[in-house]
């Protein structure tokens, strides 16, 4: 892995991201804690944040086993406690933990952008009072 990141250190076209990464990670991780802090609810940049993030895991670890070629079935991280199969395996569980990124557009959409909302015939209704909830 250490030959990977310092490929994608070096190479001018991953170089600008990998640079930046850290400290966009770190501002919003900051924006989020004071926003909890002060009792308020994280906005719409935490599904921004979450939405960025696992994009950007995804697009590392597709770069990687691309670097990696078939190497990339034995390579592990530096401490050596995980190989990129376990990552990319992972991936798609972080894409859905917290809402999907489906999801997440939508909040961005409209909370954001000010577009409508999409259209719920269950809206306003209880659960239990919906079609799904009457199934037994």
């Amino acid at each position: 892995m250490a030959g990977a990141a310092r490929t994608l250190r070096s190479n001018p076209a991953t170089r600008p991201l990998v640079r930046a990464l850290p400290a966009v990670v770190r501002q919003t991780t900051a924006n989020l804690a004071r926003q909890v802090s002060q009792g308020r609810m994280p906005g719409p940049e935490a599904s921004a944040g979450k939405l960025a993030g696992t994009e950007a895991a995804r697009a590392v670890a597709d770069l990687c086993v691309r670097l990696l070629g078939g190497d990339a079935v034995y390579a592990s991280d530096l401490d050596g406690s995980r190989t990129w199969p376990d990552l990319q395996a992972t991936l798609p569980g972080l894409a859905i933990a917290g809402g999907t990124d489906q999801i997440l557009r939508n909040i961005l959409g409209e909370r954001v952008l000010g577009l409508p909302a999409e259209p719920r015939a269950d809206k306003g209704i209880t659960f239990n009072q919906s079609i799904a909830g009457g199934r037994s």
